[in-house]
């Protein structure tokens, strides 16, 4: 429950802080400064809303003709519609704990024009490592038709991907030198899972949704937004 009313928290925060940033932008709005000049605390508020939601947050910054984006998030299967997709499974006997880093290269492609002054669009490689915990407690496994036993069960969840991005940096508060940041890209990732199941049962559980039963290398196609607030 605390942690519903965390995310409830954080993302009406997010709302409040867009609506009251547009209001105040009237007298700013002919600022000559682009935000591809500035430094950037990142906070992805959809990254709440993932099925494996993430409170995530970054930095970016200017590194000469380029700029650097470093993120690093606490991931958690506290987004009680998980339990849906895993049907041997309740939000009730799962505890879990994981953590996401992610660096992005961006390259402006339009810094010089006028249009760029309040917003500037950009070229990326963006690089993602993932690691998720799932501990399953009490646990019922069948051995061999012979007994049951009570188990707890962990699983490691390993994820690496590289995507190639492009985004626009657009000013949503010159007053308060606030940006969106949207993006979409493309890429692949490679996923493992390893699991302490009993090797001795002759039960199929479900440990994982339908995705994670697929491994290995794959496609990846991703699509996002970020708030940036000027330091």
């Amino acid at each position: 429950m605390k942690a519903k009313t965390l995310i409830l928290f954080i993302f009406l925060l997010s709302l409040f802080v867009v609506i009251v940033a547009q209001a105040q932008d009237t007298v700013y709005y002919k600022k000559k400064v682009s935000p591809f000049d500035r430094n950037y605390i990142k906070f992805s508020p959809f990254a709440l809303l993932e099925i494996e939601p993430t409170i995530q947050l970054g930095y970016e910054y200017n590194a000469g003709k380029l700029r650097l984006q470093h993120e690093i998030g606490y991931t958690s299967l506290f987004n009680p519609t998980y339990a849906l997709f895993t049907p041997d499974q309740s939000m009730q006997n799962l505890s879990s704990a994981g953590v996401k880093l992610r660096s992005t290269i961006k390259f402006a492609l339009t810094p010089d024009n006028n249009y760029s002054r309040h917003k500037y669009k950009y070229f990326g490689i963006d690089f993602m490592f993932k690691y998720l915990n799932v501990k399953y407690h009490d646990f019922n496994v069948r051995m061999m038709d012979s007994y049951w036993q009570m188990t707890d069960i962990s699983t490691n969840k390993y994820v690496g991907a590289v995507h190639m991005i492009y985004g626009t940096n657009n000013y949503l508060s010159y007053a308060n030198n606030i940006i969106t940041d949207f993006y979409m890209g493309i890429g692949v990732r490679y996923k493992t899972i390893t699991n302490d199941f009993p090797s001795n049962t002759n039960d199929s559980f479900d440990l994982y949704p339908w995705w994670d039963d697929i491994d290995g290398l794959m496609l990846s196609i991703m699509l996002g937004l970020k708030l940036g607030f000027g330091v």
